[in-house]
């Protein structure tokens, strides 16, 4: 389906995967749908499609192994793991369907595990948008017999039967993983699984087994304990309860690990949900942080602001570093309209204490685009005085030139819908950066939406004259200007 090439983008400095397609069609059906899918987690984003000497894709690069190579190396997999990757693969798959293209050639050679194991779903050559004709194509062992006919259409269920059979090769199936694959390589339509969420369902209730199977042991075996010492010295079974206190607080570390995330654990609401469970009568937040959970993976909307907002800061209780911290800032940030007046004092109070821990580089960009979101949503509730301090920071500090106009561009699009005339500004950040592509392209814009084609000309030349303007948009722009 084509040839693919790591390589080296001049301009970022960062590696891309280069494919080269042969066949016009399929190059502009996988340009159309890797543009659908552009905001897709788990799927490479497009950078770029092109039609020069040859027909090419430039995309992300997922450094990582597929997992046709990590079974060749570790075998079939039944590790607690597998059935977490497979959850994720069901994640991706969904929202892939969702938006109405079924991939065609799904196999372990086309499923990334990426160095901090996130799922990627690659080579989308094959795929097709739901209803379409088929081609023929498919992957030996892998595609159903009925994808071969092409007077058949393009459905959902030939992503189900190859899943199926993607499993069958890298899982050592149990009874229960078994029965799911089964249930994606029958023939009957009506026994047959009818969604990629279905199977995910699935996965997860084994996940959930399991880690219920492993938590009971512990208590099978503290119970066989107590009752073996139960006539020892009364010293002893002080040292025992010690013992199962340190354990009960293992278990409440992993469920916090896993509900905030930390720098070596991915953040999980299943596997929280399930360590929550078990810490009942243990900490005295924990059904608050279940109904958090409820709220968090769309399970629960009939909770009132006042009473969101009190078991939110029942949780909140427990920030103990960047990543719980980090955590209610978000959510105050992004739930604004959800909780009550109370929730500008909480997202504040969150920004001081997030500073008390260290950070690394990338992390303070989280907090800074979560800052600058919060005070946008200040702005538009009426008071935009943070909100035009934070933009202004450009003019007192010496940021890099596209980081500077990310977070200026922000103010300029606020202002313009508040102001006749933003002239001033625009020149304000050009004369401290001066070197901004973008910052002329829109100005030029800008100036042309309010039929001042004269001074867009002249604002465009100096662009030019600074920055080449090489940019696509600056040549479209350049072409509506007529220079």
């Amino acid at each position: 389906m084509g040839k693919v090439f790591l390589a080296l983008d001049q301009k970022t400095g960062k590696e891309v995967a280069v494919k080269i397609v042969k066949d016009q069609k399929q190059w502009d059906r996988e340009r159309v749908i890797l543009q659908k899918l552009k905001h897709t987690k788990g799927v490479p984003e497009l950078f770029f499609a092109g039609k020069e000497k040859e027909l090419f894709l430039v995309m992300e690069y997922i450094l990582g192994n597929s997992l046709k190579r990590y079974g060749r190396v570790c075998g079939k997999l039944y590790k607690k793991k597998s059935l977490l990757w497979m959850i994720k693969i069901c994640k991706v798959l969904n929202k892939i369907h969702e938006q109405g293209i079924i991939h065609m050639d799904l196999k372990p050679e086309n499923i990334m595990l990426d160095q901090s194991g996130n799922i990627y779903l690659i080579d989308f050559g094959a795929a097709l948008f739901a209803g379409e004709k088929l081609s023929g194509y498919g992957t030996k062992n892998y595609a159903s017999k009925k994808q071969a006919k092409t007077e058949e259409r393009a459905d959902i269920y030939f992503d189900i039967y190859s899943l199926g059979k993607t499993m069958e090769s890298l899982l050592k199936a149990t009874d229960a993983v078994q029965k799911i694959i089964e249930k994606c390589l029958i023939d009957d339509d009506a026994k047959r699984y009818h969604n990629i969420r279905q199977i995910q369902a699935d996965f997860e209730r084994i996940l959930r087994i399991c880690c219920m199977k492993k938590g009971f042991m512990v208590v099978i075996a503290v119970f066989c304990i107590q009752n073996l010492w139960n006539q020892i010295q009364r010293e002893e079974q002080r040292e025992k309860e010690v013992i199962v206190q340190k354990k009960s607080q293992r278990e409440i570390k992993k469920a916090m690990a896993y509900f905030y995330g930390t720098d070596q654990i991915q953040k999980n609401t299943q596997l929280a949900r399930v360590y929550l469970e078990r810490c009942r009568g243990m900490k005295k937040n924990v059904s608050s942080y279940l109904v958090l959970l409820d709220v968090l993976d769309d399970r629960r909307n009939d909770i009132s602001a006042e009473k969101l907002m009190k078991i939110v800061q029942d949780c909140q209780t427990d920030v103990h570093d960047f990543w719980s911290a980090y955590f209610y800032l978000h959510f105050y940030t992004v739930n604004t309209a959800k909780l009550s007046e109370n929730v500008w004092k909480e997202a504040e109070k969150m920004l001081e204490q997030i500073q008390k821990y260290p950070q690394k580089e990338e992390y303070q960009k989280l907090v800074e685009e979560d800052r600058i979101n919060l005070y946008e949503r200040e702005a538009e509730k009426g008071d935009d005085r943070k909100f035009l301090e934070e933009t202004d920071r450009v003019f007192k500090e010496n940021l890099r030139g596209d980081s500077a106009w990310k977070l200026y561009e922000r103010k300029l699009v606020y202002l313009e819908s508040k102001q006749p005339d933003i002239s001033r500004e625009f020149e304000r950040f050009l004369k401290k950066y001066p070197k901004v592509m973008d910052a002329y392209v829109e100005y030029s814009i800008y100036l042309c939406r309010n039929n001042k084609m004269t001074q867009a000309q002249r604002v465009y030349r100096e662009g030019r004259k600074r920055t080449g303007m090489t940019s696509k948009r600056a040549e479209e722009l350049r072409r509506k200007l007529g220079l």
